[in-house]
């Protein structure tokens, strides 16, 4: 592949935002793509060549490249280069959306074990409360499976107070562990120095 052809390949797989095999398919289903990358009909690149290709296109080329298009607009006038443009563009992934329920879910889980495996990892360390763990998920799991909004405002509430209920749990626990690990460094301190009397 020549430079100009891999340059242009690069820009379709910017565009279509696609992988390498994905690129081949494009390059050689497409004619317009074929005729924009300037290979001749029936010339198929593959993906190999085409990653190669475009791999070896260096951060500074990049750079150089863009300076050369920002020269362009700015000699005819389309841009003054002055702004960055930032695409802002939302685009469908495999990951749902997280409601504000599975939010507060997983605050209390996770802060619950956090505060479950410091209990029982540090010696000494003596704190209670209470794991709303199962009590969190059977009412996220009810507003998930609610049929309106009024099913869900009882549940909602309620997991609204048990996650505030292990914030505080957490807040109280992470005071007296501190206390409890200045409390060892204290008694830990081979030295520690006389109280003056005044």
């Amino acid at each position: 592949m020549s430079a100009e052809q891999v340059l242009r390949a690069a820009i379709i797989k910017k565009i279509e935002g696609c992988s390498y095999r994905e690129l081949e398919f494009h390059l050689a289903d497409s004619r317009a793509y074929g005729q924009f990358c300037k290979i001749k009909f029936g010339k198929v690149f593959k993906k190999s060549a085409l990653q190669r290709g475009i791999k070896a296109i260096s951060e500074e080329t990049w750079e150089q490249i863009n300076r050369v298009r920002i020269g362009y607009a700015q000699d005819q006038d389309i841009e003054k280069g002055r702004k960055v443009r930032v695409d802002c563009t939302v685009v469908e992934s495999n990951i749902h959306a997280p409601y504000d329920s599975e939010l507060l879910f997983d605050s209390t889980r996770v802060l619950a074990r956090i505060m479950s495996e410091i209990t029982s990892e540090l010696p000494g360390f003596v704190f209670s409360f209470t794991d709303h763990r199962r009590r969190a998920k059977r009412r996220n799991l009810d507003i998930m499976n609610a049929k309106n909004v009024e099913a869900r405002r009882k549940p909602y509430k309620d997991l609204i107070e048990v996650t505030e209920k292990t914030i505080g749990y957490a807040e109280k626990g992470l005071r007296s562990l501190r206390a409890h690990i200045a409390g060892r460094l204290w008694r830990d301190t081979p030295s520690r120095p006389r109280l003056l009397n005044s």
